[in-house]
């Protein structure tokens, strides 16, 4: 009977550890995947639809890079790659700076996702090409410039 009383009690210190390993692994890895999604230390996301604008690309383009400089902010936009939708993850930037983080790899305009099979580059907004500006964005930087990416989606 005492034996029974220690194996159990040690299955249960096992299964104990086992779960705790478990639980960090899944904590660690819901991390990088937020890390992953979220470029450049940015801390919020947004969603921006310009399906009902009378503005043109290029304007939207500017006043977004105009904000971003006046603000010192960082603003990007992670989209898929249209030449390889699968397994290609482009981020493009605003403002003049290019903007640059410790926590990703960027090997000239090429990014280092995490995931291995992932491949991108970083994309300056002035090249933007046909890339479509409606998505989702991500933001860093003080309450006044996210009141005025609010106010410019709000007038645009």
């Amino acid at each position: 009977m005492e034996a029974i009383y220690y194996m159990v009690k040690h299955g249960i210190r096992l299964t104990s550890i086992v779960l705790a390993i478990f639980t960090f692994i899944l904590t660690f890895q819901n991390v990088m995947i937020k890390q992953q999604q979220l470029p450049f230390d940015t801390a919020e996301q947004f969603e921006i639809n310009i399906s009902k604008t009378d503005v043109s690309k290029e304007k939207l383009v500017d006043s977004l890079n105009e904000l971003t400089d006046q603000n010192n902010g960082i603003l990007v936009k992670v989209t898929t790659n249209s030449e390889s939708y699968e397994d290609a993850k482009d981020i493009i930037w605003f403002g003049k700076e290019k903007p640059f983080s410790n926590k990703m790899v960027v090997d000239e305009q090429k990014v280092k996702w995490l995931d291995s099979k992932l491949k991108g580059e970083l994309i300056s907004s002035r090249e933007i090409g046909s890339r479509p500006l409606y998505g989702t964005y991500a933001i860093k930087g003080n309450e006044h410039f996210k009141n005025e990416i609010t106010k410019w989606a709000n007038d645009n």
